[in-house]
């Protein structure tokens, strides 16, 4: 089954929003177009090709350039010490020129998770419903008993005296 491509653009933009930490108002000044548009692609409609081939190589170059965190890469993209600011190189298609400025990064390191031992899957564990069955539902808050009952013969009575009038 194959992908829709709407979705493949939406998870490039989500992941391209997510390694460099910019806002969707800066992924569209690089993509060239505007925020509502970017919105629209987030939400899987499809790319025109052109712009779908500059996302890609957007993709490609972030990820050669990046330092490990979001707000590394931000710092890097946004610098306005440098000469030429990274995001016009990228926004003009300077690729080139753009991994001369920033230069390449260690990217991100893998996270390799190691099993649980049994004590932790044992302490993580939902309690055997036999517990629960007899367990009292405790109520975590209380709501004030209002005197509903003389508001209503005061409304009543109100309604009674206008009527015998």
């Amino acid at each position: 089954m194959k992908d829709n491509p709407g979705e493949l653009t939406s998870k490039k933009l989500c992941d391209l929003s997510r390694y460099t930490g910019l806002s969707y108002t800066n992924l569209a000044y690089i993509l060239c177009v505007d925020r509502p548009t970017i919105h629209l692609w987030m939400s899987g409609v499809p790319m025109d090709p052109g712009s779908e081939k500059h996302l890609h190589r957007l993709f490609e170059l972030i990820t050669k350039m990046d330092r490990g965190s979001a707000w590394e890469n931000r710092a890097i993209l946004l610098n306005l010490n440098k000469k030429d600011l990274p995001l016009n190189l990228l926004a003009c298609g300077y690729y080139d020129r753009f991994i001369e400025v920033v230069g390449l990064g260690p990217g991100r390191a893998e996270i390799k998770l190691s099993a649980l031992s049994p004590e932790a899957k044992a302490a993580r564990a939902p309690r055997p419903p036999a517990e629960l069955v007899d367990a009292l539902q405790d109520r975590v808050h209380e709501e004030p008993k209002r005197k509903k009952r003389g508001l209503l013969r005061w409304i009543l009575a109100k309604w009674k005296g206008m009527i015998g009038r």
